[in-house]
């Protein structure tokens, strides 16, 4: 049968993370650059109102001149951290020396913090918690140089002030549904579980299931979001191990296991773009380059479901509004890497400081591969929006965010298909978000 779907009017927002000139010959020098211009008048605005209108804001070349004076600071975070992976793993394993241990987290004991203008860095010292922090934050502080000049003590820091707000209409009459899914995991070994579970979403999300609470909800669906990762991990590792058997012989033949998975995706995404609007973000295991702003997928490789205007290849961050209702959301790696190399374990306490330092992915492109980018910072935030997300994480959990002027911001973790079997569902009319278990 078919279903009746709702409508909304939708914004595509994602022309802020494509890159249309890819040129690796900029220092990562200017990337931090704009990104400070950029954070400067926040956290300026921010320290006077903590501070006082009169506090003495210096750049750090002129921290000389006010030795022992308590003054403020602006800058970015660097983290030098004696467990963070280098090249120097990969030449170890090319010349099979011992290689450097994989491990979750990469903080210790003599982690120190920097900070960096755009002319000079300073060592901190003082109340910094250095584990509750990591590279490419951009800070206030307040505190004095030491005697010898070596060290700023921090006595207290604040952030840029927050996000601007976009009010979220009241209009919006009846429910109306965003499904979000990640890690739907096609690999030439999936299980029936999976395949079973897949096949459930695939039907409920086209209202196919017989069952009428389910064809009304599925109706109500305009949109449906894949954060990431429609090909599994078990096809990377199974390509890797191929590629190192060919190594070893000389049979340069490799099979083409991407190749047959996504034109299983291919035909997956043919049926939901015959009833539903799907969206398809990138992650780490698809077919494209894994540097943020991840590009879309492209077209020639999903050459069925690419024809049909109801299937679209985005960007990762991804970024849209539905009914003005303001969406962003990325495929998860951000969050990874702030969990590898902070004290922070919780996903969304993860996102929710990402919100309060105004950029989704400060660790790029420190140990988070990204674009180098001379005159922009793609990642930092403008807004504050009304629904934020992220993909591929282990479990389900979310919350309503409330920042200090009142903005409402749900956060999601949205848990990995492949494993959990699970979708969410955000309410465009009241923010509230819902699990949905298949098998």
């Amino acid at each position: 049968m078919e279903v009746e779907r709702c409508t909304s009017r939708f914004q595509d927002l994602c022309s802020r993370f494509l890159v249309d000139e890819k040129s690796f010959t900029i220092q990562y020098y200017a990337y931090y650059n704009a990104r400070l211009k950029l954070m400067y008048p926040w956290l300026e605005a921010s320290a006077r109102n903590k501070w006082g209108k009169d506090v003495t804001i210096v750049s750090l070349s002129d921290l000389t001149t006010k030795s022992g004076e308590k003054v403020c600071v602006i800058g970015t975070l660097f983290k030098r951290m004696d467990l963070q992976p280098t090249i120097l793993k990969e030449l170890s394993e090319e010349h099979q020396l011992i290689p450097q241990p994989l491990m979750e987290k990469y903080t210790s004991e003599e982690d120190v913090l920097y900070l960096q203008d755009n002319r000079e860095s300073v060592r901190l010292m003082g109340t910094l918690n250095v584990k509750s922090f990591v590279t490419g934050i951009s800070v206030a502080l307040l505190g004095y140089e030491d005697d010898d000049g070596n060290n700023f003590i921090v006595e207290d820091y604040c952030l840029p002030i927050f996000l601007d707000y976009v009010e979220r209409p009241l209009t919006i009459s009846g429910d109306k549904y965003v499904a979000i899914i990640s890690d739907i995991g096609f690999s030439l070994r999936s299980n029936v579980n999976l395949i079973s579970a897949r096949n459930m979403f695939r039907d409920f999300v086209t209202g196919n299931t017989h069952f009428k609470i389910n064809e009304d909800k599925a109706g109500k669906i305009v949109k449906v979001i894949v954060a990431g990762n429609c090909v599994s991990r078990e096809v990377r590792i199974l390509e890797q191990q191929e590629n190192q058997k060919n190594l070893l012989s000389w049979n340069k033949k490799v099979r083409p296991f991407t190749l047959e998975i996504m034109q299983m995706i291919d035909n997956f995404l043919v049926t939901l773009g015959k009833f539903v609007d799907v969206d398809v973000m990138p992650g780490n295991h698809d077919v494209t380059s894994g540097m943020l702003p991840q590009q879309p997928i492209h077209p020639c490789l999903l050459p069925k479901s690419s024809v049909f205007e109801s299937v679209r290849c985005v960007t990762n961050p991804y970024s849209a509004k539905f009914d003005n209702v303001l969406f962003l959301g990325t495929s998860g790696q951000n969050v990874d890497s702030i969990r590898q190399y902070s004290s922070y374990d919780d996903t969304l306490e993860i996102m929710e400081k990402t919100l309060l330092w105004r950029h989704i992915a400060p660790t790029a492109p420190d140990t988070l591969q990204s674009y180098p980018f001379a005159d922009k910072d793609p990642f930092v935030l403008h807004e504050c929006p009304h629904v934020y997300f992220a993909g591929n994480q282990t479990t389900f959990n979310t919350k309503l965010h409330k920042g200090p002027n009142g903005q409402l911001t749900r956060i999601i973790a949205v848990p990995q298909f492949e494993s959990s079997f699970n979708c969410i569902l955000v309410n465009l009319r009241n923010l509230d978000c819902e699990l949905v278990a298949f098998g």
